[in-house]
């Protein structure tokens, strides 16, 4: 059940609404009753599944039932994942606390860089987080250093000195083979709220305004709002949108 609910987070990373939501559904039906340590990999994978489909904010509530439940369970390994998504889907006060006491006793280096993004992000210190992206691509965590730096890219975006946020978070995105997180399309969409990138996003894949409007629990009207915000601020009109989102290729 693992490997399959690691299979349903890839696909989710990668966009791939639909293969991320049947593979999904499938680890759903094989899971064992009462084995509780491979469904902490469901967990893990539920929110990502959900960002695939366009609702991030429900990926924020179930990462933080997961680090709920994992910290009631004693997980810590599984709990500091589930904070550190918290931290990936631009919610690091959540996380950023508990991050730093977890850190404090856990091993390997990993806990101590999560905290410190965390930390960074809550400060809103953009040269700390190109900090700690260089930390991450040292580790080989490319798509969290990816991350990391378009993160940093979006405090800078109005700002003269961004020393180059921008093109850092763009080179570092292009080798995360086509992963489309939301931090990520920060790279390729800095000015987009949230919800206005989880609207595009599913404008980009085909969806009408309506069948937008009754998956993510909004009306219509609010809908087009958002559309109509990110035709402003990415420029073009619906037929743009996957381009505009697109990840930057790999040269």
């Amino acid at each position: 059940m693992a490997c399959l609910a690691e299979a349903a987070h890839a696909a989710a990373l990668l966009g791939d609404a639909d293969r991320a939501a049947a593979l999904l559904a499938h680890c759903e039906e094989r899971a064992v009753p009462g084995w509780r340590g491979a469904a902490f990999w469901l967990d893990l994978a539920r929110p990502w599944v959900a960002v695939a489909g366009g609702d991030t904010a429900r990926a924020v509530e179930l990462s933080v039932r997961t680090v709920e439940e994992t910290s009631a369970l004693g997980a810590v390994g599984f709990q500091i994942d589930a904070l550190y998504d918290l931290v990936r889907l631009g919610e690091p006060r959540m996380a950023a606390d508990e991050l730093d006491r977890l850190a404090a006793s856990a091993e390997g280096p990993c806990p101590r860089l999560y905290a410190d993004h965390a930390r960074a992000s809550v400060d809103g210190d953009a040269a700390a987080l190109i900090a700690v992206s260089e930390r991450l691509t040292a580790l080989g965590l490319a798509l969290y250093a990816a991350e990391a730096a378009a993160q940093a890219a979006q405090l800078h975006r109005q700002s003269a000195g961004s020393h180059d946020y921008q093109a850092i978070a763009a080179r570092l995105a292009a080798c995360c083979q086509g992963a489309r997180t939301p931090a990520l399309l920060l790279a390729t969409a800095p000015t987009l709220t949230r919800r206005e990138l989880d609207v595009a996003r599913l404008a980009a894949t085909g969806l009408t305004n309506q069948q937008i409007a009754d998956r993510l629990a909004l009306s219509r009207r609010t809908v087009e709002n958002h559309l109509q915000a990110g035709y402003a601020k990415l420029g073009g009109t619906r037929a743009d949108l996957p381009a505009r989102l697109a990840p930057p290729a790999c040269s």
